[in-house]
């Protein structure tokens, strides 16, 4: 193979493994995937308890309005 082949050139009929170096980017990029889908689940749930909160607090204020009068 010289310098200017693809490496993904499926038209020669054999597999060509990936390189260590690749393998590891593609583990890093594995990594920061999950990382980001951790964390953007994590806003979403803490988005999710504000919003709940919020909504208990406005309808126990509101009952406590009409029990108090």
């Amino acid at each position: 193979m010289n310098f200017w082949e693809f490496k993904e050139d499926h038209s020669r009929g054999y597999y060509l493994p990936a390189s260590n170096k690749a393998a590891r980017d593609q583990g890093g990029q594995l990594v920061t995937g999950l990382f980001f889908l951790v964390a953007n689940l994590f806003k979403l749930v803490g988005g999710i308890l504000v919003g709940i909160g919020a909504l208990l607090y406005i309808i126990f204020r509101w009952l406590w309005k009409i029990v108090k009068n």
